[in-house]
Formats: structure tokens, C-alpha cells, sequence
């Protein structure tokens, strides 16, 4: 009997069959968890660059203007909520700003001539001001604009992102970006 207990209990152990499938089925949950993990990372980059891409749309659609109206402004930011492409990007997760600052002609200091805002941007007029110091010379303005997504991480609301950005264009048309009665002309000349 011992004999053949020992017979069994060698057999078991060196018997190699089905060995891949218990080491995969060891190794599979954390090669599953990198996988997911690597697509939420991918996800992530992909709305950074497009909340950067936002803000650049909008300090750049109304640097192509030599005077706009709040009309005008609107459709800027709904252009770039759309770069954003989410269902609830005009709700409480998205706000932007847009804001023309002009340079004194002595003291190249800066003043923020207009701004407006949807949602409630974190951006201060001080902060506008201390970020566009330096960004341009004495005489000139510039449109500076931001915008701040909130992405949920998963769809149970667990955790939020927060990507902030900010984009500065120098005005096209005039030395100056106005803000007015008078309609923005978006026609490609």
C-alpha cells in the first residue's frame, strides 16, 4: 500500500498537464486590471489635449474678430464644449472664460479691457493677469481664455478629474479685440 500511495503522490506532482492553465488562471485578474488601467490613462491624455484644444478654439475664434457681441462669445463656447464632445459638458462640469487684456502703452502693464465667463471659471482677474505678464509689449492685447472640464473617473461619480487650461491669441483684425454691439463677421476673407 505505501508503495502504491507513493506511486499516486509522485505521479500528482510531477504530472505537468494543466499547468499553463492554473498559472494563467493566476496571473489573468492582474494582466485584466493593467489592461483597464491603461485604457483609463489613455482616456485621461485624450481629454487633456482636448480641454487644451478647447481653450485654443476659443481665444482663437474671437481673435479672428475685430469686435464681437455676447452672441458671438456663446458660440465660441459652445464650440469648444463640443471639442469636449460630453452629454453634460454645458452643465456643472465645464466652465470657460475668455478675457481681452490690453498692454499699457508706457508700462507694457496689463488690464483686462472685457471678460466674459459661462459656468463659474476658478480664474481670478488677478490670476488672468499675473498668467499673461510678460506675453506680450507695451501697446499690444491679447485674448487670453480658459477653460475647466471636471471628467469622472468611473460612471458611479467615485472620483473627478479636473483639467484646467488656458490658450492666449494676439488679436488678428485690429490692435484690439472689442466687445459690442456689433456682430462678429466669421466669413474667411
Amino acid at each position: 500500500m505505501n508503495r502504491f500511495h507513493n506511486f499516486i503522490i509522485n505521479r500528482i506532482v510531477n504530472d505537468k498537464c494543466g499547468l499553463a492553465a492554473v498559472e494563467f488562471a493566476m496571473l489573468a485578474p492582474f494582466l485584466i486590471a493593467i489592461l483597464a488601467g491603461l485604457g483609463q490613462v489613455a482616456s485621461t491624455i485624450n481629454i487633456n489635449m482636448s480641454a487644451r484644444t478647447a481653450a485654443f478654439t476659443i481665444s482663437d475664434l474671437i481673435s479672428r474678430c475685430a469686435s464681437v457681441n455676447s452672441s458671438d462669445i456663446s458660440e465660441a463656447f459652445i464650440a469648444s464644449a463640443l471639442i469636449l464632445n460630453s452629454s453634460k459638458t454645458m452643465s456643472n462640469n465645464f466652465a470657460a472664460f475668455v478675457a481681452s487684456v490690453t498692454f499699457d502703452q508706457n508700462t507694457a502693464s496689463p488690464t483686462i479691457a472685457w471678460r466674459s465667463n459661462i459656468g463659474s471659471p476658478a480664474s481670478t482677474n488677478a490670476t488672468i493677469l499675473s498668467n499673461v505678464t510678460g506675453k506680450a509689449q507695451a501697446g499690444d492685447s491679447l485674448i487670453a481664455s480658459g477653460v475647466e472640464y471636471y471628467y469622472a473617473i468611473s460612471s458611479n461619480q467615485r472620483g473627478v478629474l479636473a483639467f484646467t487650461t488656458t490658450s492666449y491669441s494676439s488679436p488678428r483684425l485690429t490692435s484690439s479685440v472689442t466687445n459690442g454691439s456689433i456682430a462678429c463677421d466669421w466669413t474667411v476673407k
